[in-house]
């Protein structure tokens, strides 16, 4: 069987992919069936390494946006794209696919047009809660869409299949035992507990390319949150510098300055990160419909501002469950400190979050579109829940 897989841009599209072609290999595993895949992207760093960290083969194409401000850079896109899918039918024709599986827009357009044109089965995931632009195109032209969230059905009625988002099997390992994923965090990032009742711990992360807002607004708290809770500080790679910078002027006491762990990236420790985590702050991306419920992570949800609505609407999915706080970028000064030292503090209130996530969480994501993807390519059965 062969897979090609498309798309790309952030880690809350290209983790849960990865995670289905894991499942798929267990089942091709299962049933002696030999698996090749080729993972087909922009030239953008982040997919690549995730990509080829999984061993997989990445292949690069020319890609633009459906849609921008600027009509000359609308023309310029549109070329692009064109020049994408020519290379993507080259690619195709050569590597004669059995299904492609598409995720992450303008990313995916390109190949996910050159299949649907050499008619190889199309399955598209949306990570999000609500579909890009791009998206609802490519619905258009798929076998089936996979949705994360119910009311993303209405988007693309006829193909859509609620598989919830697929999760990382080392985060579902981990949700199994958190207080040995509390002692690995702590060991692993050298964040000194103290004595007496355990403080808890606060994860800070603004997405895979980091947010700046978020850690600036971290970093002024810290002197008042150190006094009543370990940090876990995660930058992103483009703001790691000046939060290293601004910490280290801070100069704060031993004991304080021991409580704060500052990393520009987590890769094999995000799992124990966010079942050890007893509030996250976190950006509203795509990977929060998946991660938050199934670590039962009570947290604060900072939508990104002018990311088309599509992270607003990932929060306001788990907001309407009472299963997260969201607080506007706009009001981070004034509202993120009361909200968190009540929850740091109200233990009953982390309770009820996570009695409000656990019923949000789907495990069985990833092993349900792995097996669709089987079905469709014509290589198993369908899935029934």
């Amino acid at each position: 069987m062969k897979i090609l897989c498309t798309g790309g841009g952030t880690g809350g599209h290209i983790y849960p992919a990865l995670s289905i072609l894991d499942k798929v290999r267990e089942l091709c595993q299962q049933q002696n069936r030999a698996l090749e895949i080729l993972w087909i992207g922009r030239r953008q760093a982040l997919t690549q390494q995730l990509v080829t960290r999984a061993g997989i083969p990445y292949r690069r194409v020319t890609s633009g946006q459906l849609k921008a401000v600027n009509p000359l850079i609308q023309c310029l896109s549109v070329v692009r794209l064109g020049v994408g899918v020519l290379q993507a039918l080259w690619i195709v024709l050569r590597y004669r696919p059995d299904i492609c599986l598409a995720t992450g827009g303008n990313a995916a357009a390109p190949s996910a047009l050159a299949c649907a044109l050499l008619r190889v089965p199309l399955l598209v995931f949306l990570p999000d809660a609500e579909p890009g632009l791009t998206t609802r195109w490519l619905g258009r032209v798929a076998q089936q869409v996979l949705i994360t969230t119910e009311a993303a059905a209405a988007h693309f009625p006829g193909n859509a299949v609620l598989t919830g988002y697929p999760v990382r099997s080392d985060l579902l390992n981990a949700a199994q035992g958190p207080a040995q994923a509390r002692a690995r965090i702590q060991a692993r990032m050298n964040l000194n507990p103290g004595s007496g009742d355990p403080l808890p711990l606060l994860l800070v992360m603004g997405g895979s390319q980091g947010a700046q807002a978020i850690n600036r607004t971290i970093q002024d708290l810290l002197p008042g949150l150190l006094a009543q809770c370990l940090v876990l500080h995660v930058t992103g790679e483009r703001d790691f510098a000046a939060c290293q910078d601004r910490w280290q002027a801070m100069n704060l006491p031993p004991a304080l300055a021991s409580r704060y762990a500052l990393r520009a990236y987590l890769h094999t420790e995000l799992a124990d990160a966010f079942v050890a985590a007893d509030v996250a702050v976190l950006r509203a991306g795509a990977s929060v419909l998946g991660e938050v419920p199934a670590s039962e992570t009570p947290a604060i949800l900072i939508p990104l501002p002018g990311s088309g609505g599509h992270q607003w609407a990932n929060a306001q999915a788990l907001a309407a469950h009472q299963a997260c706080h969201v607080v506007a970028e706009e009001r981070l000064a004034i509202d993120l400190l009361p909200t968190l030292t009540e929850l740091l503090t109200r233990t009953d209130m982390r309770h009820q979050i996570r009695a409000q996530l656990r019923p949000l969480a789907r495990p069985q994501a990833a092993a349900k579109a792995a097996q669709l993807m089987l079905a469709l390519a014509g290589h198993d059965r369908p899935y029934h829940a």
